[in-house]
């Protein structure tokens, strides 16, 4: 139906150019020039006006809460095995705890540990590349099966399905160029994780680049915050920050997540928030990929808040 339309639509406009070249060769003179000159300036700019205000720029964006569990022995996310449920936030605690050590040398000893005055910088850039990481990931898996041992000693299974957006001729980052990314940062340059690089493509829209900020905070602009910038200049923005929120006094935990009673009394738990905003320009709105990459933006969106996001609403953390 839509290509007969515009094969109508262009068959009109070809006769009608045919109908004033015809007139125009026939009564061509001087004054001719005049009307037909001020008939082309006054189409371009009709149209030009008509088009560019039914174009419209649009916005997409969330906030919420994440959480990471100090262990307070050695400063460091608590190492916590995902539990039968196979809830996100425990399957965050899990990843967090495991890229965290492998941000140290193999064997280190005595066990790896941190200054308590580095704990927030390197709670803020651990979750920075877990974001990038957890983009990286969830487009490249369709399905997920995972199987738990429970505490009494039963196992139990749960399934996922992912479908993330289809992207034509979508830019991908793998190996050097992807770890140049991380070059002079503390996480994604470790052994395993520079393979994973090597390895696996982190795939963006067409035309978009990706860059990690970083801001130390001060007294005027408040604490330190660390982003994710991904943008295609012209077409769209999407920027991810977090920065922190108050710490928890020893053995609270977030709700949901379940630990050994022998470690309970070592452990605190740190807040973020982390909010994302996906910018779509004005200018590119009636562009052909700009439905692509709103569909990414939203599923990005939507996936980092299934993953990071704590499920307490304002008003469940508000006292009664």
């Amino acid at each position: 139906m839509s290509t007969a339309f515009w094969w109508l639509a262009g068959a009109g406009v070809g006769f009608l150019l045919l109908a004033v070249a015809v007139l125009v060769k026939l009564n061509f003179s001087e004054q001719a020039l005049v009307p037909l000159a001020s008939a082309i300036v006054i189409g371009i700019l009709t149209f030009t006006i008509t088009f560019a205000s039914s174009l419209k720029g649009s916005t997409e964006e969330t906030a919420f809460a994440t959480s990471l569990v100090e262990d307070m022995r050695a400063h460091l996310p608590a190492f916590i095995n995902p539990d039968s449920t196979g809830s996100a936030i425990s399957v965050r605690s899990s990843e967090l705890s495991s890229i965290a050590r492998g941000a140290f040398a193999p064997g280190t000893l005595p066990q790896p540990a941190l200054p308590e005055t580095e704990v927030t910088r390197f709670n803020l850039e651990l979750l920075q590349y877990l974001i990038v990481r957890d983009l990286r990931d969830r487009q490249r898996v369709e399905w997920g099966l995972r199987q738990v041992r429970t505490r009494d000693g039963n196992f139990v299974a749960t399934a996922a399905v992912n479908q993330p957006p289809v992207l034509t001729d979508p830019t991908s980052l793998q190996g050097e160029p992807a770890l140049a990314l991380f070059a002079g940062k503390r996480f994604g340059n470790s052994a395993f994780e520079r393979m994973e690089w090597e390895n696996v493509r982190l795939t963006l829209p067409q035309g978009s680049t990706i860059r990690l900020d970083s801001d130390p905070g001060s007294p005027q602009k408040g604490p330190a915050s660390v982003g994710v910038v991904i943008r295609r200049p012209g077409f769209f923005a999407l920027t991810i920050s977090v920065t922190p929120m108050p710490i928890t006094g020893a053995g609270v935990l977030p709700e949901g997540l379940t630990v050994d009673a022998a470690d309970k009394p070592h452990l605190r738990t740190h807040y973020y928030v982390v909010k994302a905003k996906g910018e779509f320009y004005r200018l590119t709105a009636g562009n052909r990929l700009t439905e692509q990459n709103k569909a990414w933006v939203g599923w990005a969106i939507r996936e980092l808040e299934a993953h990071f996001g704590d499920a307490a609403t304002l008003g469940d953390a508000m006292p009664r």
